[in-house]
């Protein structure tokens, strides 16, 4: 039967614990049968929270690794409190991964995570899961939003942030990582002004 690797993330932003658990996906499938789904693709930048990249930024972060490998957004299901056992959101799921494999159910699709508590959901469907687990705690995209933070706040230099961005995320991604974090600072500043005038 055939299988199909699938990592679901937020990715905000890439960093290597992600890479790690994308390349195991493409040892054992192969580009062709691995997807990567990007979580809370709809959702508004966040610079207080988890998302600090738009769902387009997160994609292009990726592709600029990883360029022959499917990646799809998947939307937040807004209303938990009607459906605790995340019934839509799993169904909107199904339906986005079946836009890429027709064949895949829960038979033959491989859940790959690198945190023993991103398994939560998976256990409870019991979906097949692969855990390549983080190497360090500093193998977080928390870790990598907390250096963006500090080097806006000038906690940080430019030189330290780049250098510790280095040590966590792939080389290739931090230019962009860098840009698109301070476009959407701008950005929100921007927003922040107008607001203010109004």
């Amino acid at each position: 039967m055939k299988k199909y690797g699938i990592f679901l993330g937020r990715f905000s932003p890439l960093h290597n614990g992600h890479i790690r658990v994308i390349n195991k996906m493409k040892d054992i499938y192969g580009d062709s049968k691995s997807l990567i789904l990007v979580g809370s693709c709809a959702n508004k930048i966040d610079l207080s929270g988890k998302l600090f990249f738009t769902y387009l930024q997160r994609k292009h972060i990726i592709q600029a690794i990883f360029n022959n490998i499917s990646i799809v957004g998947l939307p937040d299901f807004k209303q938990f409190d009607y459906d605790p056992n995340f019934t839509q959101w799993t169904e909107n799921m199904w339906d986005i991964i079946k836009l890429r494999f027709e064949d895949a159910d829960v038979n033959n699709v491989v859940f790959f995570t690198s945190d023993e508590k991103d398994t939560y959901f998976f256990t409870r469907k019991n979906y097949e899961i692969m855990i390549c687990p983080r190497k360090s705690e500093d193998e977080s995209a928390t870790t990598v939003r907390q250096i963006l933070i500090s080097g806006h706040y000038k906690h940080l230099s430019e030189e330290e942030v780049e250098g510790k961005l280095l040590s966590r995320c792939e080389p290739k991604t931090v230019p962009l990582i860098l840009q698109y974090f301070k476009e959407n600072v701008d950005k929100r500043f921007r927003n922040d002004i107008a607001q203010s005038e109004k």
